[in-house]
């Protein structure tokens, strides 16, 4: 029996959805963040974002988050962007750095916290099953109730245990430590995130690192 033109595109259809990848960029919005003071870092930071997009495929999905104070509706999930023929990717990237630019540039003095554990924990659709990245726009200051930004910048406090599970996915931070003057400080809070998505399941990643 021959296979039918229709049944061979369904198939190819279902394939591709089942390994459609997930690009998750989350925004840091608090105050602490240099993307809300430096026009020129935000800039850089969108394109890096943008640049990822382009790796993207059809059928691959790209969400565009931002985080900071849990009870921000600014950071409630938005639309997310599916690149497909008729989005392809450099449209779909273009939109991604204008959103993030919007993002930043709304923000304006910035949010009284830094949630980023929450972040992890709470949006649970990053797709790792399917090799999803997660792109994070962030010095890393978490500033929560989990957290003291003080104390954790100075090494007296740790990254609770991750309540995620991050298995498959690649996480990437992008601007971890961006203004400080100590780099003890920054050693030390990139060893902690990195133990935290290590210990989820994940793989974690400098931008520079790429």
């Amino acid at each position: 029996m021959k296979t039918s033109l229709l049944s061979i595109a369904l198939a190819s259809a279902i394939a591709a959805s089942a390994h459609a990848k997930t690009l998750t960029v989350g925004t840091d919005l608090s105050q602490s963040n240099l993307l809300l003071t430096n026009e020129l870092f935000a800039r850089q930071a969108a394109s890096y974002a943008a640049n990822k997009v382009l790796n993207l495929e059809n059928g691959d999905t790209v969400r565009v988050l931002s985080f900071g104070a849990l009870d921000a509706p600014e950071n409630i999930e938005s639309q997310p962007f599916v690149i497909s023929k008729r989005h392809r990717a450099k449209k779909v990237a273009g939109a991604t750095g204008g959103k993030i630019l919007h993002m930043i540039k709304s923000a304006g003095e910035g949010q009284p916290n830094t949630n980023i554990v929450a972040f992890f924990e709470i949006n649970r659709s990053f797709g790792c099953d399917q090799g999803g990245e997660i792109l994070i726009l962030s010095d890393g200051l978490e500033a929560s109730v989990y957290i003291s930004p003080e104390k954790f910048k100075n090494g007296k406090q740790s990254l609770p245990k991750p309540d995620v599970d991050l298995t498959g996915c690649t996480v990437t931070f992008y601007g971890l430590g961006a203004g400080w003057s100590d780099p003890r400080q920054i050693k030390y809070v990139t060893a902690q995130w990195k133990s935290y998505i290590e210990a989820a399941g994940g793989v974690f990643k400098l931008y520079k690192d790429q």
